[in-house]
């Protein structure tokens, strides 16, 4: 048995709400066998650590985890307790350290629920050792590991005084997290928050008005004083430690709500930081580039006094891996859960891409909002699932049309929805209908031809009403919402020379079938398409989506990663290739691995009237390019015309 990887996990995440350490194991020959398997393991295990006769396993008496040892239970289940058992041996209470009842099908993880993460991290690597010890009948100085575990305590894990103040921010409400310098406690969020460190016997505050950079800021010693007393002075009564925050994630379409209702929150006069998939933004302005929709990024816009509400795109990949950056959401968005990196990171299936994105709607704090989109059966269907219902929060749905058995139905019982009613973005709440904005007044939907913008649209309407904007604002703020300048990549129009050239970041069957609707609406148009997909998904996944284009485009040109992913050079392209021929047998289908010699020759090919679409994974040099050959940006087609 190996050790591949440990992650501790600060905020709420996939396995639990509370911090977890996750270990990535490989097995090796153990990794078919349970603990019953291996003669008299079970009994060498419990001479060694007899303590672990009183553990709990799935059921609410000591002495469980003996039944499923002796029933057999897989080897990384046996790591996990031997790690709690450690841990509790270190000094730690069994209320700091429990095991986290993780998906026992997954036999390479082991999981377990600790706010003292280092030290868990350590004790997890040594359990793992200590079970190959004993199905090798070697010794082991366990105790040894136990003192040296004391002092990782001792250098990394919080004080009592500081565990005292956290714990009496708790009972306040109050956010919290620790930061990588001299030991800081960051308390709330935003133009609300403040700093607490530790030295030695006595507290150092940092006041609520300066922050942690601050040469001037202003420190006091809180010697003698009770964490209560000092939470107190910091925020007295009926102070705030929060901002709004707003949450974004889904499958599709997450980057431009989250950019949408950052922009229409400017027609406000807060300071909004927004985290996006190319990076931060501060009141408009990009002030970072990168990929931003993790939990550090969150906790970077999070711990800035300068921002007065937070509007955070979270992502898959980030909550897979380290969690949610905050504690709870004021409003969480979910676009859509459709089938998108299927095979790649352990994730077999929709249903388990609906549990990573499920944990933004379970962290709506209590009368909170959470909006849905009815015309996705994934994302509706989250209000069933019972930690999303555990929270009392509003649920708020956006269709296409009002005819959508969901909002017909949510509409009826008096609650908010939004829908389309002769080219109108609606709000019905109650009997009352308030119309918003005309689709074809955003120019993001080009002219109303680009449903899936229509539904992004719908979602940032619902989370800035939400928020307390008036109608007129956000209907202001979505006429000035301009694509190549606001919305990068995201379905941005060109004209250049006689055709024109439509740049989008579709990656999925689903992107690219939403380009697809959006094209059929076109008069008069050829289109074609450059497409691409990442190596590490599943071969089922490609071939459906290379179907989709060939439906729906009349050329297509493939391209490749210059990483595969695992897969041989050619093998992506060829799939894709193959697939289109087969679902269309006249297709033209042209393979050119490099997407930047593929947009090249597409526009040096291009018709009168033709259309290219540029699904990119290099967007700077596709601008590029365009900015070669004169592109001017376009919101429509003179020609194009709206949808009922």
């Amino acid at each position: 048995m190996k050790v591949e990887s440990v992650r501790a996990i600060a905020g709420a995440n996939i396995y639990s709400h509370q911090p977890v350490i996750v270990a990535r194991l490989d097995l090796e020959k153990l990794k078919d066998k349970r603990s019953c398997d291996v003669a008299d393991f079970n009994n060498r295990l419990l001479e060694k650590f007899p303590g672990l006769r009183e553990h709990f396993c799935q059921c609410e008496r000591a002495g469980g985890f003996v039944e499923r040892l002796e029933e057999g239970t897989y080897f990384n289940h046996v790591v996990e307790h031997i790690a709690v058992e450690m841990l509790a041996q270190a000094g730690f209470e069994r209320r700091d350290v429990k095991l986290c009842g993780a998906n026992e099908q997954d036999v390479s993880r082991a999981v377990i629920k600790t706010t003292v993460g280092e030290t868990a991290r350590f004790l997890i690597e040594v359990a793992a050792e200590i079970v190959e010890a004993i199905l090798e009948k070697k010794s082991y100085a366990f105790e040894e590991k136990i003192i040296e575990a004391k002092i990782i305590a001792t250098d990394a894990e919080l004080g009592a005084r500081e565990r005292a103040l956290i714990e009496a921010a708790e009972k306040r409400g109050i956010p919290w997290m620790r930061t990588n310098e001299n030991s800081l406690i960051q308390l709330g969020y935003g133009k609300n928050l403040c700093f607490v460190s530790a030295a030695g016997s006595d507290e150092i505050v940092r006041s609520a008005d300066t922050s942690a950079s601050d040469k001037d800021e202003t420190e006091r010693r809180a010697t003698s004083d009770s964490a209560s007393a000092v939470i107190e002075r910091l925020y007295p009564a009926g102070t705030p430690s929060r901002i709004p925050i707003v949450a974004i994630t889904g499958t599709n379409g997450k980057t431009t709500v989250t950019r949408m209702t950052a922009h229409i929150l400017l027609e406000t006069s807060l300071n909004v930081g927004a985290a996006t998939t190319d990076g931060i933004l501060f009141n408009g302005e990009s002030i970072f580039s990168g990929d931003t929709t993790g939990p550090a990024s969150a906790k970077k816009i999070l711990g800035d006094k300068s921002v007065d509400i937070a509007v955070l795109e979270t992502a898959r990949g980030g909550i897979l891996r380290r969690g949610l950056g905050w504690d709870w959401a004021d409003v969480g968005v979910v676009t859509n859960i459709t089938e998108d990196h299927i095979g790649q990171d352990g994730i077999e299936s929709v249903a388990d891409l609906v549990k990573i994105k499920a944990l933004v709607a379970e962290r709506v704090r209590e009368n909170g909002m959470l909006v849905l989109n009815a015309d996705d059966a994934e994302s509706a269907n989250l209000i069933n699932r019972p930690a999303v219902r555990q929270i009392k929060k509003k649920i708020v749905y956006f269709a296409l049309s009002e005819e959508n058995p969901i909002i017909k139905k949510h509409s009826e019982t008096g609650e908010t929805v939004y829908f389309v009613r002769d080219n109108l973005i609606c709000e019905k709440r109650g009997a009352e209908i308030l119309p918003i904005v005309e689709t074809t007044a955003i120019p993001a939907t080009m002219n109303g031809t680009a449903d899936f913008q229509i539904q992004n649209a719908m979602a940032a309407i619902a989370t800035t009403r939400a928020l307390g904007l008036p109608p007129e604002k956000i209907s202001n703020a979505l006429g000035s919402f301009q694509g190549e300048a606001h919305n990068p990549g995201r379905n941005n129009l060109y004209r250049v020379g006689a055709g024109y050239v439509l740049v989008d970041y579709g990656h999925n069957t689903d992107g690219f079938a939403a380009i697809c609707r959006m094209a059929r609406r076109w008069t008069g148009k050829t289109v074609t398409a450059i497409i691409g997909l990442p190596g590490d998904r599943d071969n089922r996944i490609i071939e459906e989506a290379a179907r989709v284009a060939a439906r729906g485009f009349d050329r297509v040109i493939i391209t490749e990663e210059v990483n595969p992913r695992g897969r041989a050079p050619g093998e992506m392209a060829k799939l894709l290739c193959d697939a289109i021929e087969r679902e269309n047998p006249g297709e033209s289908c042209e393979i050119v691995p490099d997407e930047i010699e593929a947009f090249s020759k597409a526009l040096a090919q291009m018709r009168k009237n033709e259309v290219v679409v540029m699904f990119y994974r290099q967007l700077n040099l596709i601008l590029e390019i365009l900015a070669e050959n004169r592109a001017v940006p376009v919101s429509s087609f003179d020609e194009t015309v709206g949808v009922g």
